[in-house]
């Protein structure tokens, strides 16, 4: 749950996309809450400007559907080493006349810096997948990471498959796959470690993984005019499968865009 700094809202968050429909505990009015994530070292110089354009771009999309305007909290997740000092937006153009200031828009944003956490503090969150997220995010070398907190690392990922939650077993995978630098099969092989379950996530996504970067290699290979049974001899693929890749990767051509 989402309480404090923002007056109090009920509903759980969860860290799939990055916009939630909550219900606010003041009125039981229905809102939003747009999570950014900043994975940059250093601060974004002028935050408001990134958070003004997704709050724009939230309300004429939810316009355009016919659907109700809803507030929108914006959350800046950050992880950087600098310290992050907040500043209003009035404060980006200096020193202004009062006259000039109703003529420059004016909103907050709540700022979550995981810097500011010890790791034991992290790891007594109530949500697993939140704490392991935290954890992961916070690091500048995943990969030593997993290595040296193996413990730490399969207990959250034990509480985690204990709730049933696989698709956050998935999502942790998939973050790792992307930030860590190792192998695939061995970040397989540390899932496995934790048990079966958890194992067998881990080694379909790291097949649909395969699948997408054969997928992606086929269709550049494609566009230089490598045939199938060249692409096939290379991949040590059988022709068929490189045929039914072609098949695919032509059929989106042929699809309308949007």
């Amino acid at each position: 749950m989402l309480t404090g700094a923002f007056g109090g809202v009920v509903g759980t968050i969860i860290f799939a996309d990055l916009v939630y429909t909550c219900r606010f505990s003041d009125g039981g009015q229905t809102i939003q809450v747009a999570l950014l994530l900043e994975h940059k070292s250093y601060p974004e110089k002028h935050p408001h400007f990134q958070l003004l354009r997704y709050l724009l771009n939230a309300w004429q999309q939810a316009e355009q559907q016919k659907e109700p305007l809803l507030p929108i909290i914006p959350v800046i997740i950050y992880h950087g080493e600098a310290r992050w000092n907040y500043a209003p937006l009035q404060s980006y153009f200096g020193l202004i006349s009062e006259i000039l200031q109703p003529y420059i828009p004016e909103f907050r944003y709540e700022l979550i810096d995981l810097t500011q956490y010890s790791e034991e503090q992290i790891i007594r969150f109530q949500n697993a997948f939140l704490a392991l997220a935290t954890l992961l995010m916070r690091v500048r070398q995943i990969d030593r990471f997993l290595k040296y907190n193996t413990t730490t690392i399969a207990r959250l990922l034990r509480l985690i498959e204990q709730q049933n939650d696989f698709n956050y077993l998935r999502t942790t995978f998939i973050y790792v796959y992307e930030n860590a630098n190792l192998p695939l099969q061995e970040i397989v092989t540390i899932f496995e470690r934790v048990s079966s379950a958890t194992g067998n996530v881990a080694m379909t996504t790291a097949d649909q993984i395969r699948y997408e970067n054969t997928f992606s290699h086929i269709r550049g290979l494609l566009s230089i005019g490598l045939t199938a049974d060249k692409i096939a001899e290379a991949f040590k693929m059988s022709l068929r499968e490189v045929e039914e890749i072609v098949q695919k990767i032509r059929s989106e051509k042929e699809q309308p865009s949007a």
